[in-house]
């Protein structure tokens, strides 16, 4: 029976999770799919290799077991797709340099010149597979490789029988040999070694840093890349930045997230729920906008949305339509926020009533107003609105056509507690 945090997502009418929290960079989860990237390692079956080899199939869950692929007799990485992951067993390294054996798996791309790359992989070895070393290696480049804060270049061997991730970049000459693994055994000019190794999921991309897993020869377009809860609208974030470990960012001045009219109208209740980080005060000194109505659909105010003051205090803010804001204004608020610290805000709305809470937390009501919901046709915005762009992260984000009790909105405010460490 499942006794943890639940959240509560009844009459979501949109809504999007990047992962944040969930899992690192380095795993993939249900909602968010990575920053949009081509991985340039075309498959996994073109890598050259002078080992002999295993073929096994992981689908984030469990080994696919049939006539082309069995257990390997170790799990994958929990929740993490590897798909194809290649197993080498003891006496498969087979080419010896001075006394020593060396092994490799290896793949020329062409590159754009000058351009920089970012290659990583996923490797594992058996804790009784005695190689010397497993390095990961970038051939021939002219600035040399250089490893990439929060991946090691090697895996740890005082770590064996983990899955680890292993990854370096390169400024590229053009034409590139990539090693996302290169095992050797000390000494020994036979190539004989205990145990095993596997590894899957090569990526080269272009950049400086390691992206969300994607698998080799597949693009991860702009619409692909953040999946809406309701699996009902097609995302575009190629109007958002993103940051060093591949989370979506807003830089507070021009990138934002457009939401269709259809998932926001016609509503006769509505809550607004979001966790949002911002980075010091608004970049125009004036205000952030969470989410607002599209810029030039409307004069004077915000239809409905979450606002933050040029004093990092967070409101709520409702008008009857595009043209009565200022007379049917109807707003309600919470206390400043510290820069760079996550917050959980909700605004609720109905006939006759608004509520804002911030971290579980009501702040304010207001009954002033008994005009309708809001019932139009326009776009509404993530990120900005009126001129005004978030300087920072919105890592969820939901719409509910319903007002949210107070009970459920602490309880979601729980569940999110820990995870944004709130």
């Amino acid at each position: 029976m499942y006794t943890g945090p639940k959240l509560t997502n009844d009459n979501l009418v949109f809504g999007y999770d990047t992962g944040y929290g969930i899992a690192d960079n380095n795993t993939t989860t249900r909602f968010y799919q990575g920053e949009p990237v081509t991985n340039l390692w075309d498959s996994m079956l073109n890598t050259q290799s002078l080992r002999t080899h295993t073929k096994h199939y992981w689908n984030g869950i469990k080994w696919t077991e049939d006539s082309t692929y069995t257990h390997p007799g170790v799990n994958g990485p929990k929740d993490t797709y590897l798909g194809l992951v290649f197993k080498h067993t003891s006496g498969a390294l087979n080419n010896s340099w001075s006394g020593n054996s060396y092994g490799y798996m290896l793949r020329d791309i062409a590159c754009t010149s000058g351009a920089t790359m970012t290659m990583s992989s996923w490797v594992y070895a058996s804790t009784d597979c005695d190689v010397s070393s497993i390095p990961a290696a970038i051939e021939g480049e002219s600035g040399g490789e250089t490893t990439i804060s929060g991946y090691p270049a090697s895996y740890d061997l005082n770590n064996k029988g983990t899955w680890q991730v292993l990854a370096k970049k390169a400024n590229s000459d053009g034409n590139v040999r990539f090693i996302p693994l290169y095992p050797r055994k000390n000494g020994v000019s036979n190539g004989s070694f205990a145990g095993f190794f596997m590894w899957a999921l090569p990526q080269v991309a272009y950049g400086d840093r390691v992206v969300p897993p994607i698998q080799p020869g597949a693009t991860r377009s702009n619409t692909a890349s953040l999946i809406d809860l309701k699996k009902t609208t097609d995302i575009d974030v190629g109007d958002v930045s993103f940051d060093s470990t591949g989370q979506p960012e807003f830089d507070g001045t021009n990138d934002e997230i457009e939401i269709a009219a259809s998932d926001w109208n016609k509503v006769t209740e509505v809550t607004v729920e979001a966790i949002v980080l911002v980075k010091g005060t608004p970049i125009d000194g004036n205000a952030y906008h969470v989410v607002a109505q599209k810029d030039g659909a409307y004069s004077g105010g915000a239809v409905y949305g979450i606002r933050i003051n040029g004093s990092n205090a967070p409101y709520g803010t409702f008008s009857k339509d595009a043209t009565s804001a200022g007379t049917h204004v109807n707003t309600v608020s919470g206390t400043t926020m510290t820069a760079n610290k996550y917050y959980h805000l909700v605004y609720t709305r109905k006939v006759g009533e608004s509520v804002f809470y911030q971290n579980g937390e009501q702040k304010s009501i207001s009954t002033a107003n008994n005009d309708a919901i809001y019932n139009n046709t326009d776009t509404f915005t993530i990120g900005q609105g009126d001129g005004r762009q978030l300087y920072g992260n919105i890592p969820v984000l939901k719409v509910h056509n319903s007002v949210l009790s107070a009970t459920e909105i602490a309880d979601n405010f729980n569940a999110y507690k820990n995870r944004f460490n709130l």
